[in-house]
């Protein structure tokens, strides 16, 4: 249950100080205490730290979805990481990153489908829509998650009675993604859906335009050379990430659907506005990414090599972003 949040008043310069009670700035704070009026249950915690208890869970749908892309993880999470920290994709698990500056608040909700006996935990952004949602259906997991909203008579949630709950630690400053690593990318996305790097990619010609037409044929090249890729899902300051091979791959109309071992991901076509090549360091040398956008200039998913691979899919993944290029001229 969330406690009273008194609205602060402006001090001598104007400025509206943080909730006192939670503190988060007060408009976020409104549209949080708007959600536990509509029937959900409000958690006091941060919900970085919300996320951070995710790795106890041991049976999860982990779903990220934007205007363009939705990603359905079914598995275990890892620990998430926060923009400017190290980024760590394991194949198998959920991985998510988060600007903790946007993602401000998490809700509980039972039984949301009435067709799905779970609970659901839902990030939000700071108006208060949902970003990722979290579906726990095993009772033990469920427990851990009632856990977070159950408190004694002194206000103390069970999560942290139990040490379920722990503040994750402040990471350094993001890089500039300029001439950065893939974490800087994601990272300048994460801020603001990557709007101003679209800007400048575009204006420096950095940004090599493919047609969307072309993806299909790679994700079914990608699915039938076996060759693995990784693919992060962005929406309002979280962006989920998953990597490993493609089992299937399949168009549908408008629909582009394609199936790792535990994950799912879906396109809808119809709504990428644009789509581009755009190059940063990576462990191999320079690593192209295969980069989405909706028609506001929003970065709403991205294909790429995350991290340590083997040398020869780089090579194979470059080789086939090289044709592309080719291909679009």
């Amino acid at each position: 249950m969330m406690p009273d949040h008194p609205t602060p008043e402006p001090d001598e310069t104007g400025r509206v100080p943080d909730c006192s009670t939670c503190g988060r700035h007060p408009s976020a704070c409104r549209r949080l205490q708007a959600a536990a009026r509509a029937g959900d249950r409000v958690l006091d915690a941060l919900a970085a730290d919300v996320a951070g208890s995710f790795t106890l869970l041991t049976s999860t749908v982990a779903v990220t979805e934007s205007m363009v892309a939705t990603l359905v993880h079914d598995g275990e999470y890892r620990a998430p990481s926060l923009r400017g920290g190290a980024l760590q994709v394991t194949p198998g698990r959920v991985a998510l990153r988060i600007a903790p500056e946007r993602v401000v608040g998490a809700v509980l909700a039972d039984n949301p489908d009435e067709h799905l006996e779970a609970t659901m935990i839902a990030l939000l952004d700071d108006r208060g829509a949902p970003v990722h949602r979290t579906w726990v259906r095993d009772g033990a997991d469920r427990l851990i998650v009632e856990s977070f909203d159950h408190r004694d008579a002194w206000g103390t949630s069970g999560a942290e009675a139990a040490g379920l709950l722990s503040t994750m630690p402040t990471p350094p400053e993001p890089a500039p993604w300029r001439d950065g690593d893939l974490p800087a990318q994601i990272d300048a996305i994460l801020a603001d859906d990557g709007k101003d790097r679209y800007h400048e990619l575009v204006a420096s010609d950095e940004l090599h335009a493919i047609p969307v037409d072309l993806l299909p044929q790679v994700f079914e090249f990608l699915c039938g050379s076996a060759t693995p890729v990784g693919v992060a899902v962005f929406h309002g300051g979280v962006a989920q990430v998953c990597a490993g091979p493609l089992h299937t791959a399949l168009r549908e109309g408008d629909q582009l659907l394609a199936g790792y071992a535990d994950a799912a991901l879906e396109i809808d076509l119809a709504l990428v506005d644009g789509c581009g090549l755009v190059r940063s360091h990576g462990v191999h040398g320079p690593t192209t990414s295969i980069e989405l956008y909706d028609a506001a200039g929003r970065c709403a998913a991205l294909l790429t090599q995350f991290g340590l691979v083997d040398a020869g899919v780089h090579a194979d993944w470059e080789a086939m972003c090289t044709s592309l290029r080719t291909a679009a001229r």
